[in-house]
């Protein structure tokens, strides 16, 4: 039955307080009695029941807010099990507490008017991020989430979407499930304010930039070197320090970079307290902003506004930040379809100094994008409160995804490319590193004559019988009785044979079982049906390879997971110096798997041969900024200066998708042998010189290569040793000594290797590619792919994606990893 209006009078609002400061708590039972109403009719009221008159409503709000009545939060839950909380995991550091104000204020705004109330949990920087996640969850505190700083691969989006519990992410992630999330689209920011220093006439250009394990860091990273490139200035890496640092940390990391010769003269930040760091580092080394160096900086609240010297700054409102997420994740409990819950932020550069370029355009970055949820008035969907007020010209959602929605950490190194483009960007890679055109000519016929004279040697110790490519026993590495000048030997070819890793019985067991998997599963008409799907080989084969797509099989688990091969990937992480500009590069005593397939080349194939090339990164070694400074040596005319065992840089590497290129940092690729092989028994070639790629490097920067060629490398692509470019290189191009079945053979990533072009021994040769691939940063983000397409049987991430073995028989599942294999699989960290 619905409730008439009636005209109860309501009772002075003296008394109302009077109620109030009794010391009791106001009841439903409190305005029923002030009301003379029911209390079923005033739990229907506050409830916005359609049944209930609008007068009546009214007239119980009026005496509810007047005696300070808010619902039992306790009776909520038991009634309805919600808890009417939404939770914001906070980290407490200095970067961020100005971010954590903001976001909580526009939070705050948006859920004033609804029934829930915002929490803040604390979650601190060396803490698992999984902790404060799932204490949320498990103890049931609250019906949403809000968190920030996001990884590529987040163990918190993966673990809240599989138990559905409603949450949104401040950034975005590389999960291939889609999520709620609210992010600033951190790739124009850098963009932005790299352009403005270069109009400023800025020629060497610093980023202090994110950690580099949130997805973030990949976006504003790649805005920034895009454009340094595209504009043909210089990048200065900055190492040491990253938005993290103590103000302290970088205050003295941008002191000393300024003593070094060459000094930057234009930085970007992406932090207000690391800006100003970078200022007073600027000012202890005597440095004026404005004349001798220009900053922008990212702006989050209105500190810029009050400080000397002015800097330009580019706009980030984080408290529509907050109201954005709120609403998101309003929609999210109310079940919107996720798709429709994913927006980023556009930047807006504010100009406080000048440029010539200024007067032609004064406003020509200016962006604003409003989102559904935050438009102007709508603190929710169907809200009623008002906006915050904001610093001038704000930076409001974008209901669209930006450009750079393509997954992070493909820097400049985009798929699909055009040739234009391709060629633009050698064009301008080779400009910078030409600079000086005749040290780096001199310097090449220099180690032209060094090559020759190895060539020479490598050629001569062949011809004499004598074994060029070093050999020892795994027992001696067990032992630990590996000699020094082992360890230099296998130094200077960049390649070792390392016998009896496995034993030989067992080694054939399994190659009896691969061909069973391969036989019992259909593969080779499953093979037709995808063929074409890996490109990466294609310029490279002779004829069809015979290289099968399969991860999974028992074998190839078993192989990677043993003791002995963990020993043997131990020692040879040992022979690199792991010293990095923050520590070690990676954790030499622990390695992941990297999943790759198998070789099952029978007598008398002419089919699989594969010319000399090398794998790791082909025209990236010229234009990306981490491969320019492993080859800062060799791009500065000190070839000899160059270590190829220095590990500085090579985890921070990012390659271009493609299939078949390892987005993994190896310190080795390798195999296992199965069969009995050797030369002329179409298998493995090397050009065992650990220096030929600096050979490769300075050849591309002659004169007689043209302006956007690199010797024919090309994205996408393996980097091929050829007739045209590099015979000298080619002549010390030699087959492996016999190898049998157990023992494994590991080369350098930058070693020019093949395969003979013909089988011409007797029986198959047969191996499993295994690479040594030791914990770090990079390699954690490709191990948690990997390990998904492990448990779903699909192919390893960095391959084609032909799939074969999701519904193969046999396949290894996770019952059948060790403790060791499920470490290396990093199956643990799925949650």
């Amino acid at each position: 039955m619905t409730d008439k209006p009636t005209d109860v009078p309501l009772p002075p609002s003296a008394s109302h307080a009077s109620l109030r400061n009794r010391g009791k708590r106001p009841t439903l039972k409190t305005i029923a009695t002030i009301t003379g109403l029911g209390v079923t009719t005033v739990s229907r009221a506050l409830k916005d029941g359609p049944e209930i008159a609008e007068e009546t409503k009214r007239k119980v709000r009026q005496v509810a807010s007047e005696v300070g009545y808010y619902p039992d939060r306790a009776g909520v839950r038991l009634r309805t099990g919600k808890t009417n909380v939404i939770s914001l995991v906070l980290n407490p550091h200095d970067e961020v507490v100005g971010y954590g104000s903001s976001v909580i204020l526009g939070l705050s705004q948006v859920l004033s008017s609804t029934p829930y109330h915002l929490v803040v949990t604390p979650h601190f920087l060396n803490a698992d991020p999984m902790d404060s996640v799932r204490y949320i969850t498990e103890s049931g505190s609250a019906d949403g989430i809000v968190f920030s700083r996001t990884e590529p691969m987040d163990p918190r989006v993966r673990y809240l979407m599989e138990i559905d519990f409603p949450f949104v992410s401040h950034g975005r992630t590389e999960l291939a499930t889609e999520h709620p999330y609210h992010d600033y689209d951190n790739a124009e920011f850098s963009r932005l304010a790299a352009r403005r220093l270069i109009e400023k006439g800025r020629k060497r250009l610093v980023l202090i930039a994110p950690p580099t394990a949130h997805t973030y860091h990949q976006h504003m990273t790649r805005g920034f070197a895009d454009t340094v490139r595209e504009a043909g200035v210089e990048q200065v890496f900055l190492s040491q320090v990253d938005l993290d640092s103590t103000a302290e940390q970088i205050r003295t990391s941008i002191r000393e970079l300024v003593k070094q010769g060459q000094r930057p003269d234009g930085f970007v930040c992406g932090g207000e307290i690391s800006a100003i760091a970078l200022m007073a580092g600027l000012a202890d080394a005597g440095l004026k902003i404005g004349e001798d160096v220009d900053i922008v900086a990212k702006q989050t609240s209105s500190i810029f506004n009050h400080y000397q010297p002015q800097i330009d700054t580019i706009y980030e409102d984080l408290t529509a930040t907050g109201q954005e997420l709120a609403n998101i994740i309003l929609r999210r409990l109310d079940d919107s379809p996720v798709a429709s819950l994913q927006t980023i932020g556009t930047p807006e550069l504010r100009f406080r100094t000048s440029s010539s370029a200024d007067a032609a355009s004064p406003a020509r970055h200016e962006k604003t994008q409003k989102s559904a949820g935050a438009q102007k008035g709508e603190a929710k969907m169907d809200g009623t409160a008002q906006p915050s007020e904001r610093m001038p010209s704000e930076n409001k959602p974008s209901k669209t995804k930006s450009s750079d929605t393509q997954p992070a950490g493909a820097r400049a190194l985009s798929a699909g490319k055009t040739d234009e483009a391709v060629k633009a960007q050698i064009t301008s890679a080779k400009k910078m590193l030409r600079r000086n055109k005749a040290k780096l000519k001199a310097s090449f016929a220099h180690l032209s004559d060094a090559m020759k004279a190895e060539i020479d040697e490598i050629k001569t110790t062949v011809a004499a019988g004598r074994p060029c490519i070093p050999e020892l026993d795994f027992a001696t590495i067990r032992d630990g009785m590996v000699s020094d000048q082992t360890r230099a030997d296998i130094r200077k070819r960049g390649a070792v044979v390392i016998r009896g890793v496995f034993d030989r019985t067992q080694a054939e067991d399994w190659n009896e079982e691969l061909g069973a998997y391969i036989d019992d599963n259909g593969y080779y008409e499953k093979e037709v049906e995808k063929r074409g799907l890996d490109k990466y080989f294609d310029e490279l084969a002779s004829g069809r390879p015979q290289i099968f797509g399969l991860y999974w099989s028992k074998p190839q688990i078993m192989i990677r997971q043993a003791e002995t091969m963990a020993a043997t990937k131990r020692f040879l992480n040992g022979l690199w110096d792991i010293a990095g500009p923050n520590g070690k590069e990676f954790d030499p005593d622990n390695d992941y798997t990297y999943a790759d397939r198998i070789r099952r080349r029978e007598p008398g194939d002419k089919t699989l041969g594969l010319s000399p090339h090398m794998d790791a990164g082909s025209y990236e070694r010229w234009t990306d900024p981490a491969f320019q400074t492993i080859y800062e040596a060799v791009f500065a005319g000190d070839w000899q200066a160059y270590d190829p065992w220095n590990a500085a840089e090579r985890t921070q590497t990012i390659e271009y998708p493609s299939p078949a290129v390892c987005s993994m940092f190896r310190t080795f690729q390798g195999w296992t042998g199965l069969t009995t092989q050797g030369p002329n028994d179409g298998t493995l070639q090397l050009v065992p010189s650990a220096k030929a790629i600096a050979y490769m490097l300075l050849r591309a920067l002659q004169d007689d290569v043209a302006e956007d060629d690199l010797c024919g490398a090309l994205p996408g692509r393996a980097l091929s040793a050829t007739e045209e470019w590099h015979p000298l290189l080619l002549e010390g191009l030699i087959s492996i000594p016999t190898v049998e079945p157990g023992d494994t053979v590991w080369w350098h990533p930058d070693v020019i290797h093949a395969v003979e072009d013909e089988h011409n021994g007797a029986g198959y040769s047969n191996v499993v590619y295994v690479g040594a691939s030791p914990r770090c940063a990079k390699n954690t983000v490709y191990a948690r792919k990997q390990a998904r397409a492990f448990i779903e049987g699909l192919s390893a991430p960095d391959f084609a994606p032909e799939n074969y073995e999701v519904n193969f028989k046999g396949r290894a599942t996770a019952s059948d990893l060790t403790e060791l294999g499920r470490e290396q699989m990093a199956l643990d960290t799925l949650v």
